[in-house]
């Protein structure tokens, strides 16, 4: 079962993601994780602090994922972004 920081983390997300931020609480994220709103301050002492510790877990996955596969190649090659630019001495327009 996931610690009580991470089902605060993964309800705040949800709430985010299906009702937007207007909807988020403390009290409702509290709620939807299950846990006391105590124990929502308790790791979280305020609603930037949760947005806070949202940013740092899905900057931590990021990062574990780019490790995790390695270097990657955009696809794009020099002549395909020298193609957007015009030559010289060409206008545009």
């Amino acid at each position: 079962m996931p610690s009580a920081r991470d089902r605060v983390l993964d309800a705040y997300e949800t709430l985010l993601i299906d009702h937007g931020p207007a909807a988020v609480t403390l009290d409702a994220v509290s709620a939807a994780a299950k846990v006391s709103k105590g124990g929502l301050l308790y790791h979280f002492a305020s609603k930037d602090a949760l947005a806070a510790g949202l940013l740092d877990r899905l900057r931590e996955r990021s990062i574990a994922d780019a490790t995790r596969s390695g270097p990657r190649r955009t696809g794009r090659s020099r002549t395909t972004s020298a193609r957007r630019r015009p030559a010289v001495g060409c206008r545009a327009g």
